[in-house]
């Protein structure tokens, strides 16, 4: 018997090396490989006629298989899910997602609860996201969500007949630099990164509460042996931030992975977003003290949170006792495996490889 899983993603993820789709993708096709199944990658482009032929056509060359499943990564095409299902009623399809969508883009969009021109678009286009969870929930067979609070309190309230399954992201660098290993802590840099991913509200907010955290610590005259870096190209050619002293420019980020086996935390400290920040598995991961938001940490598993720093902003007097706790070694964890041997398990259960 020959079981297909055809892995639908957009076509511009590949260009995005060391993104957060990239390296999902990559985590999900990983564990896809210890089954006994062949992996077929199939690039789309996110427009829904452009993509339909080309998805048509690699699912009839496979039609006279026994078992052929769709994964698409991502829900970027929910109304070519449905045809799909409608077109050959023997695949099964499966959306996996990476944050309750529709809320996800309420984070990163700054509405403003005034009615004018830009925020009346805002709402139209997440009531039109939201709606494409209600028809993928709807159309689908099962729906792989990242974080266990995503499925809980976003994709089971919505309407819609497909199974739900919590698919834990895990760290796939380790196997894809299996020649950059994490540094023993006394070689590490006594430096704190921060490497947001975009210019969104996200983004604007992890950078600014880093200034704020860095420069709170170099007021204090207490660590002066530590240095803060902001990873570069994100902020390049804008003004939003002119002056980031005394945190500093890391002068390129061609290997994230690389950064984070070099250093000794990471800083995501930001109460916004949902899903799961990917850099913080790498992190940790990688061996990384993460300072974290304490409202975000609440929408963490148990066994992520437990392993970081989590920094209230609002209370400025605390960064010094968190600094003290950065000069020691982090506890040694084997979260990574963990997570990895999660996600076999759910994968052998919501694709019935047994």
């Amino acid at each position: 018997m020959t079981i297909n899983v055809v892995n639908a993603y957009p076509d511009d993820v590949p260009n995005r090396y060391g993104g957060g789709h990239w390296k999902a993708i990559h985590a999900s096709t990983l564990a896809l490989e210890k089954f006994s199944v062949n992996i077929i990658d199939l690039p789309l482009p996110t427009d829904l006629e452009q993509a339909k032929p080309i998805l048509e056509n690699c699912l009839t060359d496979l039609s006279e298989f026994d078992i052929n499943i769709v994964i698409f990564n991502y829900n970027f095409w929910p109304k070519l899910a449905k045809l799909i299902k409608f077109t050959f009623p023997s695949v099964s399809v499966f959306v996996r997602v990476l944050s309750p969508t529709a809320f996800h883009y309420w984070h990163t969009s700054d509405l403003k609860f005034v009615p004018t021109y830009r925020n009346f678009r805002i709402l139209y286009g997440f009531l039109r996201l939201l709606m494409f969870d209600v028809q993928s929930k709807q159309s689908v067979d099962k729906l792989l969500t990242i974080s266990e609070w995503d499925r809980r309190y976003y994709w089971n309230m919505i309407p819609g007949k497909s199974k739900v399954f919590n698919l834990p992201y895990y760290c796939p660098w380790p196997f894809l630099r299996s020649d950059s290993v994490p540094k023993p802590w006394h070689e590490r840099k006594n430096q704190i990164v921060c490497i947001p991913g975009g210019r969104d509200p996200i983004g604007i907010s992890q950078i600014t509460n880093f200034l704020f955290f860095a420069r709170t610590v170099n007021l204090s005259q207490l660590k002066s042996n530590w240095s803060f870096a902001l990873s570069p190209g994100i902020y390049r050619n804008d003004d939003l931030f002119k002056d980031i002293d005394p945190v500093v420019f890391l002068e390129r980020l061609d290997e994230p992975w690389d950064l984070l086996c070099s250093v000794k935390a990471l800083a995501i400290i930001t109460h916004l977003g949902f899903g799961t920040k990917t850099t913080i598995i790498d992190a940790l991961t990688a061996g990384c003290h993460v300072l974290i938001d304490r409202k975000f940490a609440r929408r963490l598993p148990v066994n992520v949170r437990t392993l970081c720093c989590e920094v209230d902003i609002s209370k400025p007097t605390q960064f010094i006792e968190i600094m003290n706790r950065l000069e020691n070694e982090p506890q040694t964890h084997s979260l990574n495996t963990e997570l990895m041997s999660e996600t076999h398990l759910v994968l052998d259960k919501a694709l019935n490889f047994t």
